[in-house]
Order: structure tokens, then sequence, then C-alpha cells
């Protein structure tokens, strides 16, 4: 697989730089090895200091793939350049991890460019993970009125107009093969010549931006950019970057005033001055939006049990005091906002504003909630000690309110109304036999909830499949199947696109590589692809998680530091318990962590903790139990287990770390 060739002989060099997406640029590698169909290739590969596996990866399964290690992430314009000054090819493809090429991408690639002197380089028709087309496969120049309608959206109103959508030059149809002004940076094929008449990638471009200024490059030095949509290829928009995010907004548009200043001399200006403005608006709309669409369910959850606290201690003075004005107006200020604050953040660790959770969360978080505020209600003082029983009408009301909001919820975006029941995913593999097997056995050790419907066969019709990839739709709509997952082994990538293009039903698709441990699919182009892989899927490493473990460490730094005239006296190391306190509410520790020793090569990153998460007596197989429990405490995390250990290892709170 990629074997050496001489320098004289060598046809095409592909040059790919990888950060951190090991598994994407697998299914890359192998999808090149199919691709290459007689030409004479080298592979390079970029490694910007990547923290997962992948230059191990690279080493033990493509051997002949030539390496460049680098010590630090310099950049994805800076490490293509190390790539092409090493190349031998009389073309140079720069190529993303994150793509599978069809069968025929390269061979057509460099036929087009043999019989067509005048291109200096050429770009493919791409589509996302789900199969729709990804307009940036062909873009034009990005004017002053071609970004406003791209940044606005306005673009969206006429795809197909040459004045609105000139930025993803609309007026081209996306199966016809034309002249482009801009390129885009995940496959480039070009011309050796032209590299060496204009030079390497502008360096200054760290990430995005690099595409269009070259692309401007090419066209000033006089040779065509061209978009052939007679081959296809697949975009997982893998990126190191993720689209939504607020860093990127900064990054791109960053890189858009470094091409402006650069191309648009004279007129920079007031470009540089309009984009600075957009992105400052872009970037607070989109953050602020996104934000508040997250915490909205959170938001109405704690105004309707503030107003309810409100209504109680009315209602309660009437009915026990008969004056409704006789509880201190304090407590709409003081206990009413702490109350509301302790249930929010009961639900919260319980996991309530997770998708398609019971109802037992919410009464796990209500009793956690409830619990810690009538622990907090005996410590304050007897002006500000109004009721126990509003408390805990308060929250019987609360758990009403959370429930019934949740099925008004459900009821709105998902036409339910009730708790919805986590779905179970139905799934057929498109395989041969061999290979139906072995994904079927990763997909069962993934954890994930699945219903394995059946194997589809690549060929014609078999004994014992549910048909033949010839009547996909039909299979999809009778099995009512979620997602369907293509062998790399038994599918040409060809058949895979050809597949997904012809789709009718909403269905995810995924991508199972040869003899790998992953399965990759992205049903969204402004999404990182997701990885379905064995032993990979740390509870632990998700945002929700290390919120509530965050969450979960303040709240008990708070009442050990309230209850510690009580707990000290148990304790041995009394001054060590409250550098432990303080150090947790910097974020510097969490009460709970790893044991040691560590295998930091396999576990998410997380705080060192005061306390294991499993305590393993001196034995010759220690080190592999400890892996072993390190592993179960990151793949199954809850801060409900985190609690379970602290009660367990009460009497070590004052442990110093070592």
């Amino acid at each position: 697989m990629f074997c050496i060739t001489s320098a004289l002989d060598m046809q095409l060099s592909i040059v790919i730089v990888n950060y951190n997406v090991r598994y994407f640029l697998e299914q890359c590698l192998l999808s090149i090895d199919k691709a290459r169909q007689g030409l004479e290739i080298e592979v390079i590969v970029v490694d910007n200091n990547s923290t997962d596996d992948s230059l191990d990866m690279v080493k033990s399964r493509f051997p002949g793939v030539i390496l460049i290690k680098n010590e630090a992430n310099y950049g994805f314009s800076a490490a293509n350049n190390q790539g092409i000054k090493i190349s031998k090819g009389q073309y140079v493809l720069l190529l993303n991890p994150d793509t599978i090429l069809s069968e025929d991408t390269l061979t057509s690639c460099y036929h087009f460019m043999q019989n067509h002197d005048e291109a200096g380089a050429v770009c493919v028709k791409m589509i996302d993970g789900s199969g729709k087309y990804l307009p940036e496969s062909k873009r034009g120049k990005p004017t002053l009125s071609a970004s406003f309608f791209k940044m606005t959206g306005l673009y969206q109103l006429a795809p197909k107009s040459k004045f609105l959508n000139s930025y993803y030059a609309g007026h081209i149809d996306q199966n016809a093969t034309a002249s482009i002004e801009v390129m885009t940076g995940a496959f480039m094929f070009l011309r050796k010549e032209v590299i060496d008449k204009i030079g390497f990638l502008d360096d200054t471009f760290f990430m995005y931006g690099e595409d269009i200024d070259y692309s401007y490059r090419i066209l000033e030095a006089g040779y065509k950019n061209v978009y052939l949509p007679t081959t296809t290829i697949i975009h997982f928009k893998g990126e190191s970057t993720k689209k939504a995010t607020l860093n990127y907004t900064k990054i791109f548009y960053h890189a858009m005033i470094i091409f402006v200043k650069k191309h648009y001399k004279g007129k920079s200006s007031l470009y540089v001055f309009f984009l600075q403005i957009a992105v400052i608006f872009k970037a607070a709309f989109s953050f602020i939006l996104e934000r508040l669409f997250k915490a909205l369910p959170v938001i109405i959850d704690t105004t309707f049990i503030f107003t309810c606290l409100l209504w109680l201690k009315t209602w309660w003075g009437n009915i026990y005091f008969e004056d409704a004005g006789h509880i201190n107006e304090t407590f709409d200020t003081i206990n009413a906002p702490i109350y509301t604050i302790f249930w929010i953040i009961g639900l919260i660790l319980s996991g309530h504003y997770r998708k398609n959770t019971a109802w037992f969360s919410v009464f796990k978080g209500i009793i956690s909630g409830t619990a810690v505020i009538l622990v907090v209600y005996a410590l304050l003082e007897v002006e500000y000690r109004n009721s126990r029983t509003i408390i805990l009408w308060g929250g019987l009301c609360s758990f009403a309110i959370v429930v019934l909001t949740k099925w008004v919820k459900n009821l709105i975006f998902n036409k339910k109304f009730g708790f919805l029941k986590s779905k179970k995913i139905k799934y057929a593999i498109i395989s041969h036999s061999a290979e139906n097997d072995r994904i079927k056995s990763l997909i069962s050790k993934s954890g994930q909830s699945t219903i394995y419907c059946g194997r589809i066969s690549p060929n014609g019709d078999e004994e014992g499949t549910l048909g033949s990839i010839k009547h996909l739709n039909e299979i999809v709509d009778a099995y009512k199947l979620d997602e369907l997952i293509f062998s790399q082994k038994d599918i040409s990538a060809f058949e895979m696109m050809k597949s997904m293009a012809a789709m009718q039903q909403e269905v995810d698709f995924r991508v199972a590589p040869d003899d790998a441990l992953s399965i990759i699919s992205s049903g969204d182009k402004n999404k990182q692809g997701e990885l379905l892989t064995i032993g990979l899927n740390f509870q632990i490493a998700t945002q929700k998680s290390r919120l509530q473990k965050r969450i979960f460490d303040v709240v008990l730094a708070i009442k050990l530091l309230a209850l510690s005239p009580i707990i000290i006296l148990s304790l041995k190391k009394k001054g060590q318990l409250f550098s432990n306190i303080f150090a947790v509410l910097k974020g510097n520790l969490s009460w709970v962590g790893y044991a040691l020793p560590i295998d930091s090569s396999l576990l998410p990153n997380i705080k060192p903790g005061i306390i294991p998460c499993a305590d393993i007596e001196q034995s010759e197989s220690r080190e592999e139990i400890v892996n072993k429990e390190n592993l179960y405490y990151a793949r199954n995390y809850n801060w409900w287990k985190d609690f379970e250990i602290i009660l367990i290892n009460i009497n070590h709170l004052d442990a110093k770390i070592k």
C-alpha cells in the first residue's frame, strides 16, 4: 500500500494535514488506496502535533506513507507547505483528512489536467455525510456584496442568483464543469508547475482563507480554476475548529481580513471596517442565540418555580396565619431565590436537562435540592427561617412544574405529550456476510441503544438478507430504518454516494472502514463527523458531565465549609481540609479523580482528585486493575457516583494530593 516510486515516475503527490482526526485520516487513506487506479502516487501526511494516536495508526496500517511530525501546531498553510516542499509528483493534491474519494476521483482529475493545459487547478463536487451537496464545492471572490449576502444569509433567498449568491457561484449548475474563481481547501488538485510559479500557500493564514488566497493567485498567474463535478467526494467536515463556534467565526473572518488587505489594496479600509463590524454582530448574535436556546428550559423552570414560591408565601400566610403578609418580605429577596437556585442545580446534576430523560431524574433533582435547602435552612438566622412547610410545598410544586414544562416541550418539538423514552436506533448493514458480523459486533460493543434489522446485499438479492442495495429506498421504508451503515471494504465509494443521492427517506448514513475499530458519520455539514468507536466513548468527556462534575464539586465544597466545625472533629489533618476546599473552589482540584497511576494515553483529562475513584490494594496486578477501574469511571461517569465515593471516604476529605 502506497509503495515508494522514483521521482521521475511520480504522477501525483497527495498532501494531508492531520490534527487529532485519527479515524477520519484512516478512512481517507483507505479511500486513496482504492482510488489510485494504476497512478504512481505518494502520500505525505503532515501531523500538527496531534495528541491522539494518529501517527501510530499511520505507521502500522500505512507504512508506505511519508510522515512529517511537527512538535507544535503550525497551522494548515504552513503544514501543507512542508508537504509540498518534499513532494515529487507532476501534480499535487492538497486533501483534507475528513474526506472519502470516489474510485475515479484521482484518475478523473489527472486526465482532465493532462488534457487542459490552461487549468492550473481542479476541485470536485463534494457531498456531506448525509449525501447532501456542499455549496462550497465552488465559490466566487469574496467581494463586499458577496460577503454581505453570505453573512446575512440573504443568498438563500435566491440560491441560483449570480448577484445574491456569487459567494457560492450559484449561477453555475452544480453538475456542470466550469471555470470558477475560488476552490475549496478540502480538495485542491494543483499543477506542480503552477506551484513553482506562484509559490507556496501564505502561512499568515493559520486556518481558513488560504484556499481563497491561493485560488486568487492562480487566476492572477493566468491559469484557470476548474470545477469538475464528474467525480464526487464525501467531506465530513471533521475540522479541528467547529463551524458553529465563536472561535470559528473569529478565525475565519480574521483570515478574510488578511485576504482583503493583501488583494484589495486601496479599497481595503472600507472592506476591513465592514468585516470587523460584521464579525462583532454575527459572533455576538450567534453566541447569544445559541446560549439562550440551550438555557431556555432552565430559564422557564426558574421563572415558574420562583413565581410559585411567591404565591406559596401568600397562600400559606392566609391558610396558616390568616394574614397574607405575615411572612417576612426577605422571603422574596433571599429565601425564594436561594430555594429556586438549589432546585435548579439539583435538576442539572440529576441530568434532567439532557435529552429523553425520565420523570425519575426530576424526582431525584428535586429531592436532592430539597435536602440541601433544609440543611441550609437550619443554618440560617431565625429571621430568615420563615417556614419549612413552604419548602416542602415548594418541592412538590417544583416537581409538578418541571414535569409539566417537559411535557409541553415534548408536545411542541416531538408531537408527544409526556416523557420521551430513549429511542433505539434501527439500523441495517450494507455488506457481505463476513464484514456484517464484524460491524455488528463493533456496534454492540459501543454501548449505543440499537436494533439490528439485518444485512443488505451489496450485489443482487441473497438469501437471508433484507434485499439488495438496488432496492434501498423500499427496504428503508418497509423496516422504518434510522441508519444505514456501509462497509467500505465491500461497497465502492461511488456506490455509496450514488445510494446517498438516491435516498428519498430521512435516514442517517455511516461508513465502516476496512478492519478499523471506528464508524464515522455526519448528518450536518456544519458539524464535525460523529465517531463511533470501541473503548473511546467516555461519558466524563462530555460537556454536560464536566459541568455536572464542576457544579457538584463547588456545591460540596460550600456545604463542607458550612459544616466544617462538625466535620473537622473526625479528621486528623484539619488544616488540609480547608486547603482542599479552597483548591476545589479555585478549580485546581476535584473531590473525586482517577486512581494512580494514570494511563493518560487511554483516558480523557480531568482535574486531579482528592479521593481516587477506586481504592486498590498493592499487588502484582494492581496497575492493570487501576486501569480498568479508571476506564469504568470515565465511561460510566455520573455525579451520583462521586457522591457515593465521597460518602464511603468521608474520613479522607483531608487527604493530600501526592
